[in-house]
């Protein structure tokens, strides 16, 4: 199946799935909440929004700094929406957009791809340990200060779901060359036998793959090591959450809810946790997530949360899809015409 196919089919599914969520909690009664939301507070769902785009592009851009490519802040805010773009229309989110945002980023700013691909690589890192401190302090607040519906057993197993992810991460960087030399000879071997099926597929040599893959691990080397940078770029994936926890905060406030942002730290970080789904950019898993999640930790009824859900995903999914898609053709233009010249 051709990959225009494969990414229709997905977006079908999803909203398949999404679909069935609103069939559940009740048409009528989402359509009701739908219709009243305040137009101000959906105003404020996109300038959060796009906030979080310009934010994130910071970040990049900050990175990208720390790899000796200077780009300036515009650059880093037009390259993050294409990032933005290729994650929400990828299968398994982050992980799935990274090859095609790190193309874009590397013939954009004319660097090397491996340069480009641990530029993006992490920042998606960075944003991960950034959501982890705000489920960590989430769950801190709830131990410490109210009481939540969701039972204490829930907020053991988020809490020792953190630990479990913290010390998986610094095992694998305490035995990241071990790991690039077995991802080495996993990948030879798989290209050279997909070679025997395929033939144009030509047989990798495995010093060329681990010489790729040794540049790759450099880079992102460079980045853990430069401290002052890495605390802006880390600060900036901070900032960026909090814009991203401020959208679906006045989502709820359009259809009439206040909600403790403390919550919201914890519902924002573990509903995008479902992106890495074949769907995608997570389209339909992530909804799914909020809405049980918000039921589940809040007094805010089901349809009412959907309502919020389908306010709030308009703005950090929908909106980063149409203005990261003009961006992303705009920039392929441009280095079209660039090469021509």
């Amino acid at each position: 199946m051709k990959r225009p196919l494969v990414l229709a089919a997905g977006f079908v599914a999803s909203l398949i799935l999404v679909g069935g969520l609103i069939l559940l909690v009740g048409v009528g009664r989402v359509g009701e909440a739908l219709v009243r939301a305040d137009p101000w507070w959906l105003a404020a769902v996109a300038g959060f929004a796009l906030a979080q785009i310009a934010i994130w592009g910071q970040t990049l851009r900050t990175v990208l700094g720390t790899l000796g490519v200077a780009v300036t802040r515009r650059a880093g805010a037009l390259l993050y929406a294409a990032a933005a773009f290729s994650n929400n229309v990828t299968p398994l989110g982050q992980a799935g957009g990274e090859p095609v945002t790190a193309l874009v980023v590397s013939r954009t700013a004319r660097v090397r791809y491996e340069t480009s691909l641990a530029a993006v690589a992490s920042v998606d890192a960075l944003n991960v340990v950034t959501s982890l401190t705000l489920v960590a302090v989430g769950v801190g607040y709830y131990g410490v200060s109210i009481s939540v519906r969701a039972d204490a057993i829930g907020n053991d197993v988020l809490f020792v779901a953190i630990v479990a992810l913290a010390v998986l991460s610094l095992l694998a960087w305490r035995f990241r060359g071990a790991m690039v030399r077995s991802v080495t000879r996993i990948i030879a071997r798989f290209v050279t036998a997909l070679g025997r099926v395929v033939p144009p597929v030509p047989t990798l040599d495995p010093d060329q793959v681990r010489e790729r893959l040794d540049g790759f691990l450099a880079d992102v080397e460079r980045v853990a090591g430069d401290r002052s940078r890495l605390a802006a770029a880390l600060a900036f994936s901070l900032a960026g959450w909090l814009a991203h926890v401020a959208a679906l905060w006045a989502a709820l406030s359009a259809v009439g809810y206040t909600v403790d942002p403390a919550t919201l730290l914890v519902v924002v970080p573990v509903a995008n946790a479902a992106g890495f789904t074949p769907l995608p950019g997570g389209f339909g898993s992530i909804e799914a997530a909020f809405v049980a999640l918000l039921a589940t930790m809040t007094a805010v009824p089901a349809a009412d949360a959907t309502a919020a859900v389908l306010v709030h995903r308009a703005g950090v999914y929908w909106l980063p899809i149409v203005v990261g898609g003009a961006v992303t053709g705009a920039l392929g233009a441009d280095t079209a015409a660039s090469g021509a010249e």
